[in-house]
């Protein structure tokens, strides 16, 4: 929102923009990566097909479910 706005008010062009939102998202999505890291027990399941029973293996595998 931060830079549609300035692009708006004309305090930067189109092209800045996107540059600007691009880097934004990259720098928001590593500090978003760091914070999971930061936890021990946490297991990465890809998104798509297969992962649901990707999370029921590890469940049934770790006790928490029959």
């Amino acid at each position: 929102y931060k830079e549609v706005i300035s692009y708006l008010n004309g305090e930067i062009n189109f092209e800045e923009c996107v540059e600007l939102i691009k880097k934004r998202t990259r720098n928001y999505a590593k500090r978003q990566i760091t914070f999971l890291n930061s936890f021990k027990n946490v297991i990465n399941i890809a998104a798509g097909e297969g992962a649901d029973k990707q999370i029921i293996k590890y469940l049934k595998e770790n006790g928490y479910a029959n």
